[in-house]
């Protein structure tokens, strides 16, 4: 097959390929284990999808304020969410077929640098150290205060903290520990509760997005007639302002890889639901972005930057755009502000629920490798009677909750300090994915005589095998991407982490906190890896 092409034979079912020979060997460290179908295997290409799609439609896409304002133009700002669209397609097709390489319980990017170096003894465990400490639980605490603040909002509360005491930033962290107990109990009681209040979660955000995106397109279009012809103005000059603004767009965009790591719960096919569930889940969130986000153009436009007299910011508690483009929509009606507050609290609802989902996972499947010396077993299993990680599930809670108790920092958005230092890590474990594809590209062999014979253990179907490291798997009829699709993500993904550490403007210096944060982070799990082994 040509190296050249994309190609998905959706009558290869790798996993069943793999699976006996899954469960007689010891693959990356994982003990064997019995399977348990009727628990595993309860996502569909649906369900998967839905996972994908309420991380990816957070609180973000309702809060685009400082992307606006690092990049200063609403036209260079549509073309950040188209790039960043395509950025995370490209995303999406390496990890499709990392997954499938990884069939059937090869869980995320552990996995993935296992396979790419199997003579570094759980070199993997870099990342799920960074994974568990950094990178999801600053996520979940992002949108968990987001949620947290918008429905305060509908109260008429603004928890805008100036001292760690004052009573409304009290009332904030106390909901915000509430509501990921909420989360974290439903997921501990039910795999299928949690399946179908993902669901009911995303189909509202897909129906209310689309709906206020397509009423504010037709409702604010004719008295806003000079918004489009304006937008070109007042671009900023920084190149970090731009590689800033388009990270935290990728922020938004980040989820469409949630599920990679549920495998083990996929229904066969599970190469097919892992394909579907990926294409899916970055072309629907895609639509609704653009959509949403011509909306707050014509609503806007170029007056976001010059225009605070047209919204009262003491009745509607903030100046952020998803308020600001209530207010308008309900002819300048507080009652629109309440009505952005409400679904943009739904919104940041669902994609907590969906990270602690998959937070959990990552929890349990770095603890069947001994990630944590003595006490992995805790967190190796599923409990007997839910059939949920049950002791990840708790840990993660206590985590995260320490997280919103104490942090404190007024000077700061708390959203936007978290979203970031979350997505610079996740973006450098993105392009260390795609290196590991590339190695793993170039050491499979093309055709089954590639493979000595009588050589490591082998289960054969008609169109594929596969050997422990990932070495040996014949690709004549499986998801492939070619290697410069690969090294084209690695480069895109380098030159946005790099420049954006060049200063966004002029000013303080605050900015380099997230990356500080996120770098110590990564040395620190390098260092324990290395210690260990």
């Amino acid at each position: 097959m040509d190296d050249n092409e994309i190609t998905v034979d959706l009558n290869t079912n790798t996993n069943e390929i793999t699976q006996n020979f899954m469960e007689d060997e010891n693959i990356g460290g994982l003990p064997r284990r019995d399977i348990d179908k009727k628990r595993e295997n309860f996502l569909g290409i649906i369900g998967g999808a839905g996972y994908n799609i309420n991380h990816i439609i957070g609180a973000g896409i309702f809060n685009p304020d400082n992307i606006w304002i690092l990049v200063g133009s609403p036209a260079i700002i549509l073309v950040f969410w188209i790039l960043g669209g395509i950025i995370s397609l490209i995303g999406t097709l390496i990890y499709i077929e990392l997954g499938i390489r990884s069939l059937p319980k090869g869980i995320g990017e552990q996995r993935y640098i296992e396979n790419a170096f199997p003579s570094k003894k759980n070199l993997g465990h870099i990342f799920s150290f960074v994974a568990i400490i950094i990178i999801l639980p600053a996520a979940i605490i992002a949108d968990t205060y987001a949620c947290a603040q918008h429905l305060l909002y509908l109260f008429n509360i603004n928890p805008d903290p100036k001292e760690y005491f004052d009573k409304d930033y009290i009332a904030l962290r106390l909901l915000s520990i509430l509501i990921l107990a909420i989360i974290t109990a439903y997921n501990m009681y039910s795999n299928r509760l949690s399946v179908i209040i993902n669901q009911v979660l995303v189909f509202i955000k897909i129906i209310a997005i689309f709906l206020i995106s397509i009423v504010g397109l037709i409702k604010l279009t004719g008295p806003n007639p000079t918004n489009w012809n304006e937008i070109y103005k007042s671009p900023k000059t920084y190149v970090g302002a731009y590689s800033s603004g388009i990270l935290k767009v990728l922020f938004v965009y980040e989820g469409w890889n949630n599920i990679n790591y549920t495998i083990e719960e996929l229904q066969e096919p599970k190469d097919k639901k892992l394909i579907y569930s990926n294409l899916i889940s970055v072309g629907v969130p895609f639509i609704l972005y653009f959509l949403i986000n011509v909306a707050f153009t014509t609503s806007l436009g170029h007056d976001f930057f010059i225009d605070e007299s047209s919204f009262d910011q003491a009745t509607a508690f903030n100046s952020n755009i998803a308020l600001r483009f209530g207010y308008k929509l309900f002819d300048n009606n507080e009652n629109g502000v309440k009505f952005m507050s409400a679904i943009i609290a739904i919104s940041a609802f669902g994609c907590v629920g969906a990270m602690v989902f998959v937070y959990a996972r990552i929890i349990k499947y770095a603890a069947a490798t001994e990630f944590i010396p003595k006490y992995s077993h805790k967190f190796d299993d599923f409990h007997k009677k839910y059939g949920t990680p049950f002791n990840a599930l708790f840990a993660q809670f206590i985590y995260c909750s320490v997280f919103l108790l104490f942090f404190f920092d007024p000077a700061m958005d708390l959203f936007d300090f978290f979203a970031e230092t979350s997505q610079i890590i996740a973006m450098l474990f993105h392009g260390a994915s795609a290196i590991c594809l590339f190695i793993l590209k170039k050491n499979t062999s093309i055709t089954s005589t590639d493979v000595p014979s009588g050589e490591g253990t082998e289960e054969k179907n008609n169109n594929a095998s596969i050997t422990p490291s990932g070495e040996g798997l014949e690709e004549k009829r499986i998801f492939k991407i070619p290697k410069w699709v690969i090294v084209i993500y690695f480069i895109l993904v380098i030159s946005i982490v790099g420049t954006s550490f060049c200063p966004p403007g002029p000013g303080s210096s605050v900015y380099v906190l997230p990356y500080v944060v996120s770098i110590a982070a990564t040395l620190l799990g390098g260092i324990i890896w290395k210690f260990r082994n």
